[in-house]
């Protein structure tokens, strides 16, 4: 968890910052109807930098995978920044989920052995 209140309260925001970039994203560029969205970020195998996947699942049919946008690419990194500063032991991904209706949810992964072997960072 977040060291400080204020930190907790500045990660949050770039959380609602990400989901509403997505949702502008989605709306301008997917005609189906959907149910769900996930934004991915994860770290490279080195650990130093990361990595966004972002997929729309429809209401029928595949998923889509799509192009991040400049808006959320730039809270993603203001995300990843914040990640050492904020969180011990440092989370190696985070995922995203988005209802239709709106709905968030936050799922980090994170492996304590992280800092000292950053190879452990992608099991």
């Amino acid at each position: 968890m977040p060291t400080a209140p204020k930190a907790l309260e500045a990660f949050g925001d770039l959380q609602r910052s990400l989901a509403q970039a997505t949702m502008q994203a989605v709306a301008g560029a997917v005609s189906a109807r959907w149910k769900e969205l996930y934004v991915d970020i994860r770290s490279i195998p080195d650990g130093t930098a990361h990595d966004i996947k972002f997929r729309v699942i429809p209401v029928s049919g595949a998923p889509i995978s799509m192009p991040t946008s400049k808006p959320m690419e730039a809270t993603v990194r203001e995300i990843w920044n914040m990640r050492d500063a904020c969180f011990a032991p440092p989370w190696y991904g985070m995922k995203l989920t988005i209802s239709s209706q709106g709905q968030c949810q936050i799922n980090f992964n994170y492996n304590p052995n992280c800092k000292e072997d950053p190879a452990f960072c992608n099991d």
